[in-house]
């Protein structure tokens, strides 16, 4: 190992959390949505002062990676490791990290029963500068799972200062009610995922109403259908809230049409 890769103990990402962090899921050996992962992760450094490869050279060193270590289907964790300001710069210095794990990250019998989700007694500022980016200061939601997975929840909900609902610990929210499918707006103190926004493109591609909007938590019960949706999991039904059942309890026609419609994007993108 080259020692002047390696990242100090005195590093900002290692002092401070100060860097950012990308999850990509990879199918049949191809990291899809690379492209928007990338986007994100640009748009965020360049909003935090964080130097970034260019998108070829990240391009270049994951087929590498991919190639070497033959994973088929898995993820790949692309992190940015801020280190320290060179004289004269303006960006601060990054190390890059690429992980993959491999394995199949959710079991098919989740997305046949639908999963259980509830609303957590912690709240995000919606009007914070750093919940809009995918930053490795990730204890907030790490502490929050565990307080959902201690209910024996799936997921958790957070809401914001104004008790409106922003997103999951890992996942955005979608609620269908009266045929029409809404979901927080970026304003509401969310990080807007890449599978979120390939959502919102999908349904109005295929004429299927979808709004950003308010949602507060009564409204989730009320709810017809829900779904959340990461780059891992895509879209998982959500059958049952804090012990109550979602409309008849079982995955619904419109949910189970944005997932048939994702996963022929899907496989699209494998086969580009």
């Amino acid at each position: 190992m080259d020692e002047n890769n390696l990242l100090s103990p005195l590093s900002w990402a290692c002092s401070y959390g100060y860097g950012l962090f990308e999850t990509i899921l990879v199918q049949m050996g191809r990291p899809l949505f690379l492209k928007q992962h990338l986007q994100r992760m640009a748009e965020s450094a360049d909003a935090l002062g964080l130097f970034m490869p260019a998108k070829e050279v990240l391009n270049n060193w994951i087929e590498e990676l991919l190639i070497e270590a033959t994973l088929r289907t898995g993820r790949l964790k692309i992190s940015l490791l801020g280190d320290k300001k060179a004289a004269g710069e303006d960006k601060l210095q990054t190390n890059t990290l690429l992980i993959l794990q491999e394995g199949i990250i959710y079991q098919a019998d989740l997305y046949e029963l639908g999963v259980e989700i509830g609303l957590l007694g912690l709240s995000k500022n919606e009007q914070s500068h750093l919940v809009r980016h995918k930053t490795l200061n990730y204890m907030e939601n790490i502490l929050a799972r565990e307080q959902a997975n201690g209910q024996g929840w799936f997921e958790g909900l957070f809401v914001n200062s104004q008790q409106r609902v922003c997103e999951g610990t890992i996942s955005n929210i979608f609620i269908v009610k009266d045929g029409i499918i809404k979901t927080p707006g970026p304003r509401e103190g969310l990080l807007s995922g890449v599978t979120r926004q390939l959502i919102i493109d999908l349904a109005q591609d295929n004429l299927l109403p979808c709004v950003e909007t308010k949602i507060y938590p009564g409204e989730l019960i009320g709810g017809e259908e829900l779904f959340i949706t990461n780059s891992l999991m895509g879209v998982m039904p959500v059958t049952k809230f804090a012990g109550t059942p979602i409309g008849k309890g079982v995955p619904g026609r419109v949910t189970s049409s944005i997932r048939k419609i994702y996963q022929e994007l899907l496989d699209k993108e494998i086969q580009a």
